[in-house]
């Protein structure tokens, strides 16, 4: 599986809050996943949309870099890993 085009993903809430799970995350997307300090999830995820669809600000980029610092960034480790089984997987599936 290619990795996804994105250098880094904000989490939040949920399943973010399982170190073990974003581990796995990070892995199998191969992208580095960054945890928020803010405890809201989706409702700010749309706010802060509208903030570039009002034209507050010109990109997501611009509204990201107004945000506070993230707490801990996961990086992916084990991608080859997971990429051989998923490979493995295919083959298993075509048969």
């Amino acid at each position: 599986m290619a990795p996804l085009s994105t250098p880094k993903t904000l989490v939040a809430t949920g399943g973010a809050k399982s170190a073990v799970w974003l581990q796995i995350l990070a892995d199998v997307l191969h992208i580095m996943l960054v945890t928020s300090q803010m405890e809201e999830g989706a409702a700010y995820g749309a706010a802060l949309l509208a903030t570039v669809g009002g034209n507050a600000y010109p990109s997501l980029k611009a509204v990201f870099e107004t945000l506070p610092q993230a707490e801990t960034a996961i990086h992916p480790v084990f991608h080859s890993v997971y990429s051989q089984q998923f490979e493995q997987f295919e083959r298993c599936i075509k048969l």
